[in-house]
């Protein structure tokens, strides 16, 4: 693990080590699969990202977690990401997840589907740490971070509202081969030192499961006296 502390570039340096990830898997694979999030976070990255030089044709983007709500929606996670990355990445690249009304599980299926064609994992995941130490929609002492679920789960009573969405798991998280996390603002302070307090427990703190990833970078605007676990 890398932790990187920078106050005035943060998000900058966040996409630069992204764009470092897609090249260096580029050399490698025929096509890289980006795992992104939704978040305040997210829209400043993916401004640097989009102006990054790279073979664009050959990134797909998934979600890491989502709102049930259709993608046009204000509050829609890929609503986000289509802002960010139309630009640069095919439109056929990008894939949402849709969600038919009352058909959840059918929706979830479906997407299982669509990133079992690129081998069923994300070479590359974005994600930020919540206040309370959550990451996608996976919760501290919460259903979603038990659930065992290989690929997406269902989350009825997210504690962050909306309470229904859909999230990566667990065991998904855990076959991506690079991650990238992002912790910003002061207020979470308190989840960046639980993270790296060399606690094991990740159902306390569902971000420490990232720690068990390859290649793991920690870009952060949050000065501890130590980044060591």
């Amino acid at each position: 693990m890398k932790v990187v502390y920078e106050k005035e570039q943060l998000y900058e340096y966040t996409a630069e080590k992204i764009g470092q990830l897609i090249s260096k898997f580029l050399s490698s694979k025929e096509v890289v699969v980006l795992g992104l999030p939704g978040g305040r976070s997210v829209t400043p990255i993916l401004n640097h990202l989009s102006k990054v030089s790279l073979d664009w044709n050959k990134v797909h983007v998934f979600v890491v977690d989502e709102r049930l709500v259709p993608i046009n929606h204000p509050e829609s996670n890929f609503g986000l990401i289509r802002s960010g990355l139309s630009s640069v990445v095919l439109k056929e690249n990008l894939h949402p997840f849709i969600v038919e009304d009352k058909k959840e599980e059918i929706s979830l299926r479906q997407y299982e589907d669509k990133i079992k064609l690129f081998d069923g994992f994300y070479d590359i995941l974005v994600v930020s740490i919540g206040e309370d130490g959550h990451i996608g929609s996976l919760y501290p002492n919460h259903p979603s971070i038990k659930d065992k679920s290989d690929f997406y789960i269902i989350v009825e009573d997210s504690p962050k509202p909306p309470s229904r969405r859909m999230s990566m798991s667990a065991s998904m998280m855990l076959r991506s081969k690079a991650c990238v996390v992002v912790v910003s603002g002061v207020y979470k302070k308190d989840a960046l030192t639980k993270f790296l307090d060399g606690n094991p427990n990740y159902i306390d703190c569902p971000a420490k499961l990232t720690l068990k990833i390859p290649e793991l970078f920690v870009f952060t605007d949050i000065n501890l006296k130590s980044y060591n676990i």
